[in-house]
Order: structure tokens, then C-alpha cells, then sequence
């Protein structure tokens, strides 16, 4: 064997340890859960936490976002990475967000991993305590009243009879009581309904949509 064929052999062989130490590296670097899982995710989650199998670098994180959803992204406790959302979403689209590169502290990597939800539309009820409190920091006055209420927990609210429905929503960042009903009485009843639970209507955002709740 001629030298330049043994030269060639040996970087071949080299070539095919550093490849082996790189997928060593990474195939234990993952993620482990979603928090909430991301089929649970809700029109005004503030924040999604991602659970790292190993202690995060600070260096070389970059999350992007396709709908330009993402306000900020920070490391804690370690091994979390919170992701904060510009809320309220919105119902029927698919978002992505992607992992363009997250490193561990051992220097393995995820590379351009991509995740997406669809948002559901429940009320508060959906957020922990911590998120509610998020909320309530750093919406305004009006928002931060909704969010407090216990209304929101119990909505959506379909009376008996499917005659009216009360639910919860935004409309660019201005949070909303809609009663759905197809008829006046239906939109009455719904306003002596938001009273029976000991609100003033008065002093709520209430939209009316003029329709069959389903």
C-alpha cells in the first residue's frame, strides 16, 4: 500500500470518529416535554416553557418565530427555556416556531428543529397562576381587569337550550365578553346571566354576534 493510499485511510478513518463523537454529543441532547403540551395551547398563553434534557448554554441560542409571535426567550432553572408570546393569538392558524440553534453545555446541539400548535379558544381557566400573573403585570388596566375575574375561568358558557352563548376574546389586545345568540331575549338573558354571577355588565367589554351559538 502506497503511502498516499495509507494517508487517505487514516483521514477517512479520523473523519469517521469525529463524526461518531459529534452524533455522541447530540443523540442524548433533546427535549423533553412542552409546558403546557403544545395541543393545549390557548389564544392568551403568555409563555411556552420547553424542557432540556441537559443544562443550556447561554451562547448560540437563536429561536425564531414564522408569524413573528415571539417577544422574548430566556434561560432558567437550568435546563428550561421560556418562550413569551405576543397574546392574544389567534384561532385557526397553525404557528411555527423553530429551533435555529440551541446549544447544551457540553457543546451538543439541536440544529433547526421545528415545532407548531394551533391555539384553542378557552378561557383563563387554561392558565396557571404564574401565567395568570404574567398577565396581569404587563397588560393594561381594562385587560388586566378580565384576567383577574372569575368569569373568565367559567367561560365559554352555552345556556340550556343552546339559546345563548357567553365566551371570552380579544380583538387587537382588547379583551371582550361575547354573547352569541340568535335572538334579542337570547342577548338578555345572556346580560342577566353575566349578573347572576355577580358582575356589572356595565362595566365589562360585551360584544353581540347576532347568530345560533352552534
Amino acid at each position: 500500500m502506497t503511502k498516499t493510499r495509507i494517508s487517505v485511510f487514516i483521514v477517512i478513518i479520523l473523519s469517521l470518529f469525529l463524526l461518531m463523537f459529534i452524533n455522541s454529543k447530540n443523540s442524548g441532547f433533546r427535549i423533553i416535554k412542552y409546558s403546557p403540551p403544545l395541543n393545549s395551547v390557548s389564544t392568551i398563553t403568555p409563555y411556552i416553557d420547553v424542557d432540556f434534557s441537559d443544562p443550556l448554554a447561554s451562547t448560540g441560542l437563536y429561536i425564531y418565530s414564522y408569524q413573528n409571535i415571539v417577544s422574548s426567550y430566556k434561560i432558567f432553572n437550568s435546563n428550561y427555556l421560556r418562550i413569551y408570546l405576543k397574546v392574544p393569538l389567534q384561532i385557526g392558524i397553525k404557528y411555527q416556531l423553530k429551533f435555529v440553534s440551541v446549544m447544551n453545555k457540553s457543546n451538543g446541539y439541536i440544529k433547526d428543529s421545528v415545532i407548531s400548535f394551533s391555539p384553542k379558544n378557552v378561557g383563563a381557566s387554561s392558565l396557571t397562576k404564574d401565567q395568570i400573573k404574567y398577565l396581569t403585570d404587563t397588560q393594561n388596566k381594562s385587560t388586566t381587569q378580565i384576567y383577574n375575574t372569575s368569569l373568565v375561568g367559567i367561560l365559554p358558557y352555552l345556556s340550556p337550550g343552546d339559546e345563548f352563548l357567553v365566551s371570552y376574546e380579544q380583538i387587537n389586545g382588547t379583551p371582550y365578553i361575547t354573547i352569541t345568540s340568535a335572538s334579542q331575549q337570547g342577548y338578555n338573558n345572556g346580560i342577566l346571566w353575566i349578573s347572576s354571577q355577580g358582575y356589572n355588565p356595565s362595566k365589562l367589554n360585551i360584544k353581540y354576534i347576532d347568530q345560533q351559538p352552534y
